[in-house]
């Protein structure tokens, strides 16, 4: 019993793999989700709008965590909580050019894209064991 649990407390606490393997997976979701959009609205009346935008930024970080928390071996919410900080940094230099660190809307939708990206990595976590 004793030799179970030392084997557990050695490690990293979070994979480097499995989190740049998520961050690419919801990088290339974004990009499929919005060559996607970006077809509907080119050849349909739907209008493109900011709500829509912000769903699949969402749902590409979802699958981003989810892929997240498969691919690693314990603490698969640290994962989700660190890869959407960091695909939120990615997408709001992207969008914005620069970081909007001191505006509370950013903070405000930081805090949401952690908590999906969490979502995520609980739900991976839970479904790989």
């Amino acid at each position: 019993m004793a030799k179970k649990n030392e084997k557990e407390g050695r490690g990293m606490a979070i994979e480097p793999l499995a989190l740049v393997q998520g961050v690419i997976l919801s990088q290339l979701l974004w990009l499929i989700m919005s060559i996607g959009s970006a077809i509907v609205v080119y050849f349909s009346s739907w209008p493109a709008s900011q709500s829509t935008l912000a769903i699949l930024a969402h749902l590409a970080v979802l699958g981003g965590g989810f892929f997240s928390g498969v691919r690693c071996s314990k603490r698969a919410w640290l994962h989700g909580v660190v890869l959407g900080i960091l695909v939120f940094l990615i997408f709001s230099y992207v969008g914005y050019g620069e970081l909007l660190l001191m505006t509370w809307p950013w903070w405000k939708a930081l805090l949401k894209m952690v908590l999906v990206a969490m979502l995520g990595g609980i739900t991976g976590g839970l479904l790989s064991s």
